[in-house]
């Protein structure tokens, strides 16, 4: 691998991989890792493969392998050509027995990271937290993402270390929560997420084939939601208003199977015909033809306590497109000034 033993690696490390629906957070740091090669540098997702107990004898003794994605992984993700990815193996008792001290983000922060991927770091990009103090406690630079309110008290010695370069959050209620808890005021910024410029191609004739099959039974607009589909995030709101709106089709993407039949059971219980809960959509190019084939896209978020952490991820406009690349910038550039 070319430049492989150079300490020159971005790693950006997920606690959990699954190819699954309804796993926002992995989408997230997947494609943060993706927009970081994207800007040029050398990025590496680096995960627990909890898939594959037995294993070559190399996934042992040289398990820090960075490598292309496979077909499955690009198409389900939407990612380019230069990310690298590098799944670690698990042994087969990981998780089963003393899981508090008998897991994947333990064995990866305690034997994986410093014996293995440290040689090769240059700075380290994560959500989670253990894998954060060892790479504080190793002198490796980070960047730390919290994405919900802190309920614990931050350890003084991490993050007021030099090697704790930042902490991001996506709202200023959840910045608070983190200084409340003792993170240094001048190192939490709160930053909306940007989008993949994937979403910025052009897919004329595929979103017309999408008005084409969405609106065949007469309706004459679209509406499309594309997410989780948690009570929070408002699908009854849209249940609702898909009654008092028969000229418009409703469409909403996303969700677990067990979750598209209860909304779709709730439909039919209020009679509500001109809603269509399509599931998981891929390859990902077909979810943003649909975005832009719909006339109004919906983010019918519920207030509450959820609305202060979440936001609209996958909303395609020059805003949010100018915005990730700003966000990206200013963070590599906060962190690696140093460094590069």
């Amino acid at each position: 691998m070319k430049n492989h033993n150079l300490r020159n690696h971005y790693i950006f490390f997920s606690s959990q991989i699954s190819l699954q629906p309804d796993t926002a957070h992995e989408i997230h740091d997947v494609l943060c890792a993706n927009a970081v090669a994207n800007l040029g540098y050398y990025s590496v997702l680096v995960y627990p493969d909890k898939n594959h107990i037995f294993s070559h004898p190399s996934a042992w003794i040289q398990p820090f392998q960075p490598k292309e994605p496979d077909a499955k992984f690009v198409e389900f993700y939407d990612v380019g050509k230069k990310l690298k990815v590098a799944s670690l193996t698990m042994p087969w008792f990981i998780g089963r027995i003393a899981k508090r001290w008998n897991n994947s983000t333990t064995l990866v922060s305690n034997y994986y990271f410093p014996i293995h991927i440290l040689p090769y770091t240059k700075i380290v990009h994560t959500r989670d937290w253990t894998f954060i103090r060892t790479a504080v406690k190793n002198k490796v630079p980070v960047i730390y993402e919290r994405h919900y309110f802190q309920e614990n008290q931050f350890e003084p010695e991490i993050v007021k270390s030099p090697y704790f370069q930042i902490a991001i959050t996506q709202s200023e209620p959840i910045r608070q929560s983190l200084i409340e808890k003792g993170m240094p005021p001048e190192k939490v910024i709160w930053l909306h997420n940007g989008t993949s410029q994937s979403f910025f191609l052009r897919q004329p004739d595929a979103a017309e084939a999408w008005r084409r099959e969405l609106l065949k039974d007469g309706p004459k607009h679209l509406i499309v939601y594309s997410g989780a589909l948690y009570s929070f995030k408002g699908i009854e709101i849209l249940i609702d208003a898909a009654k008092k709106l028969p000229e418009v089709q409703f469409a909403i993407t996303g969700g677990t199977e067990s979750q598209v039949q209860a909304y779709q059971k709730v439909a039919r219980e209020k009679q509500v015909d001109n809603v269509k809960f399509l599931g998981w959509i891929l390859p990902r190019e077909r979810l943003i033809s649909l975005f832009q084939a719909a006339d109004v896209l919906a983010h019918p978020h519920r207030s509450g306590k959820e609305a202060d952490f979440t936001n609209p991820v996958k909303f395609f406009s020059i805003w949010h497109l100018e915005l990730q690349s700003l966000q990206l910038k200013f963070l590599l550039s906060w962190s690696l000034r140093r460094l590069l």
